[in-house]
């Protein structure tokens, strides 16, 4: 992730760099100055700077965040990959303050690609906070059901640049969540659907453990 950022995040000229301009830097470039002020506290500001540093050779003293002309492709891939700099136990608050605003910028205006990878990245961030944040559990569950609905158009896409159909995290962490809640023929569904469309998953294990926990609970619904 951190080389994809350090190719995605290259100054386009390095006479553009100076002081401190509202319009540079990706907080210019994508207004986000109000909810940098409003969002973060000075110590955070200062943590956020001096960790986020996907270009190495960024000259000394300036950020992506506040100098340069910066190619990017949509504010909510930024917002969303800094987010994971941050997804630690320490820093979840910061990261989840990231990812929360990148949901604000449209979906509709990702690729087909794009928008595939943004649901990979808040399946996983937001269900490992499923038990520290309220919300974070039916985000998780959401972005697993946005990446299936655009699973059949993504497969394709995913084969011709890679080679391959890979497996899918959205099918995969909603079956799991599924199984947890006892839901078991719905997991069933999700799993046959997945296969359905030739991704990668161990689908046919899951179905097979799923369909002993479905006749255990119809065995114990019967007694």
């Amino acid at each position: 992730m951190k080389d994809f950022l350090m190719n995605l995040f290259r100054p386009l000229k390095k006479e553009s760099f100076g002081d401190i301009k509202s319009g540079e830097g990706v907080l210019g470039q994508y207004e986000l100055w109000d909810w940098w002020h409003d969002s973060f506290d000075d110590e955070e500001k200062e943590l956020i700077l001096k960790t986020y540093k996907p270009i190495p050779d960024y000259p000394e003293g300036k950020t992506v965040f506040t100098h340069g002309n910066i190619s990017i492709g949509h504010p909510r891939i930024f917002l969303s990959s800094a987010a994971l700099w941050f997804n630690n136990p320490d820093n979840y608050l910061i990261a989840l303050k990231f990812m929360d605003k990148a949901q604000e910028f449209p979906a509709s205006e990702l690729s087909i690609l794009d928008y595939h990878f943004d649901c990979y990245e808040r399946i996983k961030f937001y269900y490992r906070w499923r038990d520290e944040h309220e919300g974070a559990l039916n985000s998780a569950i959401l972005a697993c059901k946005e990446q299936i609905a655009i699973a059949q158009d993504a497969a394709p896409v995913l084969l011709k640049r890679f080679g391959l159909i890979p497996s899918h995290t959205g099918y995969k962490q909603l079956a799991i969540i599924y199984e947890k809640q006892g839901r078991f023929e719905e997991a069933i569904k999700v799993c046959e659907q997945g296969q359905g469309q030739g991704w990668s998953n161990d689908f046919e294990k899951r179905i097979v453990r799923l369909n002993k926990k479905l006749s255990k609970a119809g065995s114990k619904d019967e007694q």
